[in-house]
């Protein structure tokens, strides 16, 4: 089984971040590949936002991600490897 590193969720919340706009809802496809393996990870997530309020200005910020459905592959030059991929896991990358 392959270990998934917290270099690769990193990597992953980051391209999530990139990719979430302001919809309260994200369908994506997510490819890259890192030290010669490959990943992909394909998602559907309701996204939860709460308003807050600093002396410079006013935002929004990612309170959860919750994912309606998710895939996480890795694959190696023997082909694809079963992973410990844990979306769980990932949500502590996003603050």
């Amino acid at each position: 089984m392959f270990n998934v590193s917290p270099v690769i969720y990193g990597k992953v919340a980051e391209m999530i971040i990139d990719r979430m706009g302001h919809s309260d809802y994200m369908s994506e496809s997510i490819e890259f590949e890192a030290e010669g393996v490959e990943y992909k990870m394909l998602f559907s997530a309701v996204v939860y936002r709460e308003r807050v309020y600093m002396p410079d200005g006013e935002y929004d910020r990612l309170v959860d991600l919750v994912p309606v459905w998710w895939e996480f592959h890795t694959y190696a030059e023997e082909g694809e490897v079963l992973n410990d991929f844990c979306f769980n896991d990932l949500k502590q990358y996003f603050n």
